[in-house]
């Protein structure tokens, strides 16, 4: 097959279908992203550098595939703060989701919470290079549906470091009245890889 040859057949292909990103840069366009991706939109969000005070409002993705990471790629340019009126900062419910690059602090439960949906498992969750600070209770929370008939499995979290501070743990007294805390609480889950993490102060 001559160069000419295969230069024509190229330009007869159809392109390739790129993956697209939204840029968000306040908490209502950070909430309307994630639903946007789970009703079919942009499946990568990148989170410009900034302080977003969540109070109250939370992410829950529910579509496969969806990935929320700083635009920089430095974490610590990145904080999204529960003030501990956000129950999760992050619930994920699909499989195939990536939550990187970012910081997360005083979520009332559970910065990140991965749970099995009742009709299906969820796998491939990839939490990579997150600062969690304070959790009200666990700081990465992965569970089983409330029947127990799916898990959430074959997971990677790596590279993060995760922290309860003095007054973080006096939080997680006021809001349990005991101790319940932990840096990653895994149930009913199989196959999940935990590298080149910190966990410290609890």
């Amino acid at each position: 097959m001559n160069k000419l040859f295969c230069i024509c057949l190229l330009l007869l292909l159809p392109a390739l279908p790129c993956r697209s990103a939204v840029l968000v840069n306040s908490v209502s366009s950070l909430v309307n992203a994630v639903n946007a991706a789970n009703g079919g939109g942009d499946k990568t969000i990148l989170i410009a550098d900034g302080y977003y005070p969540l109070n109250g409002s939370y992410l829950r993705i529910t579509a496969d595939g969806v990935s929320v990471t700083s635009a920089s790629g430095k974490r610590n340019l990145v904080t999204l703060d529960g003030n501990y009126q956000t129950t999760e900062i992050f619930q994920i419910v699909a499989s195939n989701v990536t939550i990187a690059n970012l910081t997360l602090q005083e979520a009332f439960y559970h910065p990140i919470h991965v749970m099995a949906a009742a009709d299906h498992d969820v796998i491939n969750t990839v939490i990579r290079n997150v600062h969690i600070i304070d959790p009200g209770q666990q700081a990465i929370k992965i569970n089983q549906d409330g029947a127990q008939n799916h898990s959430a499995n074959s997971g990677l979290i790596e590279g993060c470091l995760i922290e309860l501070t003095d007054s973080g743990r006096q939080q997680v007294w006021d809001i349990n009245s005991s101790c319940y805390t932990g840096g990653i609480d895994a149930h009913h889950a199989a196959s999940w890889t935990i590298r080149d993490n910190e966990i410290r102060g609890f």
